[in-house]
């Protein structure tokens, strides 16, 4: 028998509403087991199972979940993503977050340190850390792997700076394209929205769409100013948010990418004034019926506090439903930035991207979809080796993932707590 167990508690909430889990529910589905080898994390409706891992992943029923895989390396137990070298169906896998109340430091802080690339959950809106400038911390855990007491410091995302945009489109410049059919073709183009034939390297006539004579050529100027110019602008004290819907062209409806590539030189078609120093940029992941898209960018500069929420007086206000009025805060501190939940209906959340190594005594909460699992690394203890043991390692209590009793009726939508 292995001298060390995994404890895994695992509550689950009865509704099943957009992946969220209520933390201040009272009625909870609740299952412990002792994990001595590794094993699935299932769920079928509100039951937990833990079948060992075989060649073949088999489902107990057809609407079950797997929820997360315990692996050993050595002797060592991994908690991974369930969909980690699976080629199932990625349906039946729920994606792992890290819930951000559980965590302390070893010098009892509270919180999570942010990266770039992390991707962060607040009710039910994911936010991606696309850049962090000025307050990042070179120790910051880069590698493809993490253990269990050292989640405060980061590391869980793919700590790597990420663009808004995609892969630039390769365009021609009109010119190039019409001299192929008619020596007079450069004399004739011109723009479509300026009416003007010049160009320069700088700003050349480029064919961007689908859109043919003399109506598919366009200054690259023009394009960036009129593209921004459909850009909404929202500023509050120290943040300022751009909300843009699919930009495309009017005639032949091609959506146009964030970024153009000209002679091998890329254009950013939309351009966002960024802060001199210590910032942070925030991505909106969720898209609505219109596509709009939304970014925010924060300065921490003088500031030491962000408020993330549904209330008026948020720092990025956000109307949704299931975000509480006083949902989370990134504090600026000597190490980084970190972020802390506030007590929230549904929690704060960041995904959790790679492998963790669980640690004797060391505790972490993760939600998988409506199931919250409180996952503890302990020494089994026997008669006969307490006889010859002088001492015990001292065992960190398991998180706890229950706030105030607070029940949802199934007629109603989630609602929110004035946190």
């Amino acid at each position: 028998m292995s001298s060390i167990s995994v404890e895994l508690q695992v509550s689950t909430w009865n509704r099943d509403s957009h992946g969220l889990f209520d933390y201040e529910a009272k009625n909870l589905a609740k299952k412990s087991s002792k994990i001595v080898s590794p094993c699935w994390v299932i769920r079928s409706q509100d039951t937990i199972t833990t079948p060992p891992i075989e060649d073949e992943l088999k489902l107990p029923e057809e609407n079950s979940k797997v929820l997360a895989m315990v692996t050993q390396i050595g002797p060592n137990f991994v908690l991974n993503r369930p969909n980690q070298g699976q080629k199932q169906n990625d349906q039946i896998f729920e994606k792992m977050w890290l819930v951000v109340s559980s965590i302390k430091g070893n010098k009892g802080q509270k919180g999570y340190k942010l990266s770039e690339g992390d991707i962060i959950r607040i009710g039910r809106i994911m936010l991606r850390v696309n850049e962090i400038n000025g307050s990042r911390d070179t120790s910051t855990n880069t590698h493809g792997e993490l253990r269990c007491n050292q989640i405060y410091n980061g590391g869980l995302g793919s700590h790597k700076r990420t663009t808004i945009t995609e892969e630039p489109l390769n365009v021609e410049i009109a010119s190039e394209g019409a001299n192929q059919t008619s020596e007079n073709a450069e004399e004739k183009a011109q723009c479509r929205i300026c009416l003007m034939e010049t160009a320069s390297e700088e700003d050349p006539l480029i064919a961007p769409c689908k859109c043919s004579g003399t109506m598919g050529q366009i200054h690259l100027n023009c394009l960036q100013h009129w593209l921004t110019s459909k850009i909404t602008i929202r500023e509050v004290s120290n943040s300022k948010s751009y909300s843009w819907k699919t930009l495309e062209c009017e005639l032949c409806k091609m959506k146009y990418p964030d970024k153009l590539c000209v002679k091998g030189v890329n254009y950013d078609l939309l351009g966002f004034e960024k802060p001199d120093s210590n910032y942070i940029i925030l991505e909106n992941l969720n898209k609505d019926r219109s596509n709009l898209r939304t970014i925010h960018v924060i300065t921490m500069q003088n500031k030491n506090n962000i408020r993330l929420g549904r209330g008026h007086d948020s720092d990025i206000r956000i109307t949704d439903i299931s975000v509480s009025r006083n949902h989370a805060t990134i504090r600026n501190s000597k190490i980084g930035l970190i972020l802390e939940d506030n007590e929230s209906k549904f929690g704060t959340l960041v995904q959790i991207k790679k492998p963790i190594f669980l640690d004797i005594g060391s505790s972490i909460a993760v939600q998988c979809g409506r199931s919250v699992m409180a996952v503890t690394l302990k020494k089994n203890w026997s008669l006969f080796s307490c006889f010859g043991s002088c001492s015990k390692a001292e065992e960190a209590e398991i998180p706890e993932i229950e706030h105030s009793v607070r029940e949802i009726t199934d007629e109603s939508e989630p609602r929110d707590s004035s946190s």
